[in-house]
């Protein structure tokens, strides 16, 4: 993880839920883009300094230093009864929001990247990286989250496609296909080399508005 500034940081993950691509749309006609990843236990100075940037909303913000029963916190962890513990168990899981097309760029040369150029890249398993900035939210949900600026792809990335929130069933193993293979532990999740990150300038401030 890098501090970029003193509210944004890049952190890398692997894709756990795509709402970039699926972005939803509002009853106001807006959209809201989101990307959930799965952040390497085995990199903890990138968990403390997550941590430390929910602090520091907690405090600074409207909670005061104390978030109400209920509220819902910025980092959580998979634990061994969940369905992500399959592939990620121990991994910390962070979701990250923005009202505005968030600007998707080549992690490796910083250039802008098309849709057509992403979109495939862009998958549940993929690595990529996020510029993420700590939001508060306190409305129908109360709690404290992550502002999207940004998404780094890595066109040469090889991780698997996971079927993560299926429908109960691989497809591919009722069709003859073997089935889908599971990563083995963590040897092809959060071991690989350090890859270039995405530039700094190329991205923007966090959106304005403010909704859950």
């Amino acid at each position: 993880m890098t501090m970029l500034n003193e509210n944004h940081c890049l952190v890398h993950g692997f894709v756990v839920w795509d709402g970039v691509s699926r972005a939803e749309t509002l009853d106001d006609g807006g959209k809201k883009f989101s990307v959930k990843i799965a952040v390497d236990p085995n990199d903890p100075q990138a968990i403390q300094e997550l941590h430390n940037l929910e602090q520091q909303q907690i405090n600074s913000g409207q909670f005061k230093g104390n978030l109400p029963a209920g509220a819902h916190r910025a980092i959580g962890q998979v634990s061994g009864n969940e369905k992500l513990s399959e592939w990620f168990n121990g991994y910390y899981i962070i979701n990250a929001v923005t009202y505005q097309a968030p600007q998707i760029v080549d992690a490796n040369s910083g250039q802008d990247m098309q849709p057509m150029a992403w979109g495939p890249k862009l998958y549940t398993g993929a690595r990529i990286g996020v510029i993420v900035s700590p939001r508060e939210y306190n409305n129908k949900q109360k709690g404290v989250g992550w502002w999207l600026s940004g998404i780094g792809i890595y066109p040469n990335d090889q991780s698997p496609q996971l079927n993560i929130g299926g429908g109960g069933y691989d497809a591919r193993q009722a069709f003859g296909g073997g089935g889908q293979q599971a990563p083995q532990g963590q040897q092809g999740y959060g071991n690989q080399a350090p890859q270039q990150a995405p530039q700094q300038q190329q991205y923007g401030g966090q959106p304005q508005q403010q909704q859950q």
